[in-house]
């Protein structure tokens, strides 16, 4: 059930702490609750990043919209938060560690097709999450990076995946994966 970005406000530039950076806008720390849709440019220049423990511990948000030019997610970014859903946009390649962690709210997680890197304890108690899809251009999943989500009932996994930290995954989630691949051996070496 996705929110259809059209009906909601985009977030006032007011609430919104950010820096310039090289390549565009990181936000820092974002005032506004409930809906947030957050803008795709600030003062002409585009927002790239989602800085640190932006919107972390904030139990007054609920939904968010990405901007689409996002290219990283940063460590804590949205940790502890009410999200029910993400939809994380295609130029992002890092999600940072513990960038969603402990969104017990957290059901569907759509993953960019340009992910490159899954940080260690990203999603870690996402209790809610069923099943999630790793991009084929992921190449790295990180310690615990969906350990302790207990509904995750599978997950596929390409063969571009050379790197996978431990205790990934919940014992009881179905891996799906290509034969002889790194995750294949993973899934040998951690649970025989």
């Amino acid at each position: 059930d996705y929110l259809d970005k059209t009906k909601n406000i985009t977030c006032p530039i007011e609430d919104i702490i950010y820096k310039k950076i090289k390549d565009g806008i990181r936000i820092d720390e974002v005032k506004t609750k409930g809906e947030i849709v957050l803008p795709d440019f600030i003062d002409g220049f585009p927002v790239v990043r989602i800085g640190a423990n932006t919107f972390s511990k904030r139990q007054d948000v609920t939904a968010i919209f990405l901007p689409k030019y996002l290219v990283s997610i940063e460590e804590n970014a949205f940790a502890f938060t009410n999200i029910a859903s993400i939809v994380i946009p295609n130029g992002v390649e890092t999600i940072g560690e513990k960038a969603f962690y402990s969104c017990k709210k957290l059901e569907s997680v759509i993953l960019p097709e340009n992910l490159k890197h899954i940080k260690g304890y990203a999603f870690e108690k996402c209790e809610s999450i069923v099943n999630i899809s790793i991009p084929s251009k992921t190449t790295y999943i990180g310690n615990c990076a969906f350990n302790q989500c207990k509904n995750l009932k599978g997950i596929k996994i390409p063969i571009s995946v050379s790197r996978i930290g431990y205790s990934f995954i919940p014992k009881n989630t179905i891996v799906y994966c290509d034969k002889g691949s790194r995750a294949e051996r993973y899934i040998e070496e951690s649970y025989g």
